[in-house]
Formats: C-alpha cells, sequence, structure tokens
C-alpha cells in the first residue's frame, strides 16, 4: 500500500481525528508516518515552499512568513534531494567537480538554469558548494 492509498478515503490520513484510532491506524502504515516526518523535515528546511504544499494554519502565522523570507532562495535540500533534482549523471559531475575536475558547459548551463528557478542567490560555483555541503 502506497502512502496515498493509507487512509480508507485515498487522501493520505491528515484528516484522521487525534487519538487512538489515528495511533492504530498509523502504527499499521509506517509508510505514512516516515512521508509526514520527511514532508514536516522538507518544510522546515524550505519553508518558502510551506504555503504551496500544505493548508495547516501554522504557516499562516507572520512567525513562519519571516521566517521564509529568510531561507527565501536558498533550498535547503538533503544530498540525496539534491541527486534527485539533478539526476544520477550531472551529480556524479558535480562531485567531480569537487575534486577538482571541470563541469562540462552543458552541466553548467543546467545548474545555471536550477539556481535561476529556485531564485539561489549566487553563481553556479556557490550553488556546487551547496549541493556538495548538504548532509
Amino acid at each position: 500500500m502506497g502512502v496515498h492509498d493509507a487512509r480508507p478515503d485515498g487522501s493520505g490520513g491528515a484528516a484522521l481525528e487525534a487519538g487512538d484510532a489515528r495511533k492504530s491506524f498509523v502504527r499499521q502504515h509506517p509508510e505514512l508516518k516516515a512521508y509526514w516526518d520527511w514532508r514536516n523535515d522538507f518544510i522546515q528546511r524550505n519553508p518558502d515552499v510551506a504555503t504551496l504544499i500544505s493548508d495547516s494554519p501554522k504557516y499562516q502565522t507572520e512567525e513562519f512568513q519571516q521566517q521564509a523570507a529568510a531561507a527565501s532562495g536558498q533550498p535547503q535540500f538533503t544530498r540525496q534531494e539534491w541527486r534527485n533534482q539533478l539526476g544520477a549523471w550531472v551529480d556524479n559531475l558535480v562531485l567531480d567537480y569537487a575534486d577538482g575536475e571541470d563541469l562540462p558547459p552543458a552541466v553548467t548551463e543546467q545548474l545555471r538554469d536550477l539556481a535561476w528557478n529556485y531564485g539561489f542567490q549566487g553563481d553556479v560555483e556557490r550553488l556546487v558548494e551547496n549541493i556538495n555541503s548538504s548532509p
């Protein structure tokens, strides 16, 4: 059973009322808890996307919005999330670059586009540094 099928109505379980029934359901579907944990961690690392992927009131507060503004333009992905974004081939070239190899022009252009799409503040070298220093 996938995460999207974990709740009886297929919407992932978020509307289950807190209490024993919810706890029991989550114990029966550990992939749901794993997904919730990952999602919450992702939102904390990338608060500027919180309102795009959640309608929770906790992401509508002024304090959270200030946190999002401070983090804007600086994606905080894990190393695996970067690898998923880049693809294995480009990611391997980024790792090689950290070891002193040159980046092919096509990869440099792809990274420049990626940086622009994420509103990253800095050049390609800084983006590669950010990628390679990710946990």
